[in-house]
């Protein structure tokens, strides 16, 4: 497969989000992602397999050059040390960018959560007393 079949391969794959996109409520569908696939192998005109493995090794040239630039990001690092890939297909997966991030969150504890200790003293003749104390 040349250069501009994987760019298409991959814009395709980009295109369908219940592909790449655990967020996606489509994404654990196997079925409608299996018909992703034959859309994406009619329009390449190559068998889903031949597809699914060369996405997988695109896939981990794209996480090894996104590796290599955080890593060049750490603390200390000066303006010309920064890795900047120059991998032909690293633009291409823009698409992947924020699939990592964390999305919205919401709040199940509600407004105020108490804590409270419990102090419990061994008094002589095994009595014992208790004190409920807050932080």
């Amino acid at each position: 497969m040349d250069k501009e079949q994987c760019l298409k391969l991959i814009r395709l794959y980009g295109e369908y989000r219940r592909l790449w996109d655990a967020q996606c409520p489509d994404y654990t569908n196997r079925g409608l992602r299996e018909d992703a696939w034959r859309k994406i192998s009619q329009e390449m005109n190559l068998p889903i397999a031949e597809l699914k493995k060369k996405m997988d090794s695109l896939l981990g040239s794209y996480r090894r050059e996104k590796s290599r630039e955080k890593k060049s990001r750490i603390t200390g690092s000066g303006r010309g040390e920064i890795y900047v890939s120059n991998w032909y297909a690293y633009e291409a997966f823009s698409f992947l960018g924020d699939r990592n991030h964390p999305g919205n969150t919401q709040d199940t504890l509600g407004e105020e959560v108490s804590t409270y200790y419990l102090l419990i003293i061994i008094l002589p003749r095994n009595c014992s007393v208790c004190y409920e104390m807050s932080p």
